[in-house]
């Protein structure tokens, strides 16, 4: 998991090496807790489902939450 991954400029997650993304969807609610120095966040925007990762996007940025990505499957 990271918080505020690499993006482009117009929002969409810059691909890893070999990443193929394959799925978007706006309207998305989105909500995490626990995070370093920002506690609870709760924020709308878009999903972004690759081979390697689940990537939110926040439509409005706040409280240096931009981004957050989950990995789809751990390697050993």
């Amino acid at each position: 998991m990271s918080l505020n991954p690499k993006l482009f400029a117009h929002g969409m997650p810059a691909p890893f090496l070999n990443e193929l993304f394959v799925f978007a969807s706006d309207g998305i609610e989105f909500q995490i807790d626990n995070i370093p120095r920002l506690g609870e966040v709760q924020a709308k925007g878009t999903i972004y489902l690759s081979n390697i990762r689940m990537v939110f996007v926040a439509k409005n940025p706040r409280d240096n939450f931009i981004a957050f990505d989950i990995p789809l499957a751990v390697k050993p």
